[in-house]
C-alpha cells in the first residue's frame, strides 16, 4: 500500500505540525509578564449576569478600578442562558480548531442552528499533543430578550456577549464587528519588536560574517600561493632526490678500494723488490 507523499514534509520534517508548535509556543509566551506590555488589555464596561456595571481589562473577571474612558462594552450571560461543554482535541490550526468546536456545537446544540451561538477558549495544552478546549453554547434568541431588559444600560451601544466564569468565553456574533481602538497600535508596536530583534540578530551575526569571510580570504590567498610556489616546490623535490642518489653512490664507492692508492702501492712495492 503506497502512502501518500505529505505536501508540508521536507527532509523528513512535517513542516505543518512545526509551524503550529511554534505559533502555540509564541501564543503562550505572550502570556508572560516580559512581553504583555506588547499586548496591552483594553479597558471593558462589563454588566455582569445582575446587571451591575464594573470596568475590567481585556476579557478577564476581575473587577478594576479605571478612570480613564472606556468605549468597549461587554454582557456577561446569567448561567441560565448558557450551555457549558469541554473538549479534548489534537493539536490543530486555528482554522481546523474553529471548524472541530463549530461542528461539535452544532451536533450537542438542543437549537435550531440557524438560533445557535457559540464560542470557545483554550484551557491548557495536554502533554503537548491535545488541547483541552472549553466552549460554550446559546441561543441568539435568548440573548436578544436578555439584551433587550438591559436597553437603558448599554445607551446604544453594540455589546460583546461572555459567558461569565474565572476566564470569560465570548460568543461568536455579538459585537465581532466593533472596530477596537488600539489593534493598529498594537501590530505596530509588534512589527517593531521584530524589526528590533532582526537588526540585533544582524548585529550579533555580523563579526561571525567578517571572520567567515577573512577565513575564506585566506584559504583562497593559501590555494593561490601554492599554486605560484609549484615550480620551485617541484625544483626542490628534484634537488632532494639528486642529492639522496649522490650520497647512494658515495656510499657505493667507498666500498670498493682507491685505485691510484692501490696503483701507487704496487709500484712502490715491486721498486722495493728490485732491489740489489
Amino acid at each position: 500500500m503506497t502512502s501518500v507523499k505529505n505536501q508540508y514534509s521536507l527532509f523528513g520534517l512535517d513542516l505543518a505540525v512545526a509551524g503550529r508548535y511554534f505559533v502555540e509556543g509564541w501564543r503562550e509566551a505572550a502570556q508572560w509578564p516580559v512581553f504583555r506590555w506588547m499586548n496591552p488589555r483594553r479597558p471593558v464596561r462589563v454588566l455582569d449576569a445582575t446587571g451591575q456595571a464594573s470596568v475590567r481589562l481585556g476579557r478577564s473577571a476581575a473587577a478594576v478600578d479605571f478612570k480613564g474612558p472606556v468605549d468597549a462594552v461587554a454582557v456577561e450571560l446569567p448561567e441560565d442562558l448558557v450551555l457549558r461543554r469541554s473538549l479534548v482535541l489534537p493539536q490543530l490550526s486555528d482554522a481546523d480548531l474553529e471548524a472541530a468546536v463549530a461542528l461539535d456545537a452544532r451536533g450537542a446544540s438542543p437549537f435550531p442552528e440557524a438560533d445557535l451561538v457559540w464560542g470557545f477558549s483554550r484551557v491548557a495544552s495536554v502533554g503537548g499533543q491535545s488541547l483541552k478546549i472549553e466552549s460554550v453554547l446559546s441561543s441568539r434568541a435568548l440573548i436578544g430578550r436578555h439584551l433587550d431588559s438591559l436597553a437603558p444600560l448599554l445607551e446604544g451601544c453594540t455589546p460583546e456577549v461572555w459567558a461569565g466564569g474565572s476566564a470569560p468565553i465570548a460568543l461568536r456574533g455579538f459585537g465581532d464587528e466593533a472596530p477596537r481602538k488600539g489593534g493598529l497600535g498594537r501590530a505596530a508596536t509588534l512589527f517593531l519588536v521584530f524589526l528590533t530583534l532582526v537588526l540585533i540578530a544582524l548585529v550579533a551575526l555580523t563579526p561571525l560574517l567578517q571572520l567567515r569571510e577573512q577565513t575564506l580570504d585566506a584559504i583562497d590567498k593559501n590555494e593561490r600561493l601554492l599554486k605560484a610556489a609549484a615550480p620551485q616546490a617541484a625544483l626542490r623535490a628534484d634537488l632532494m632526490r639528486f642529492n639522496a642518489n649522490l650520497d647512494l653512490v658515495g656510499k657505493y664507492v667507498a666500498q670498493y678500494p682507491n685505485a691510484l692508492l692501490a696503483l701507487d702501492r704496487t709500484g712502490v712495492g715491486l721498486a722495493r723488490f728490485g732491489e740489489p
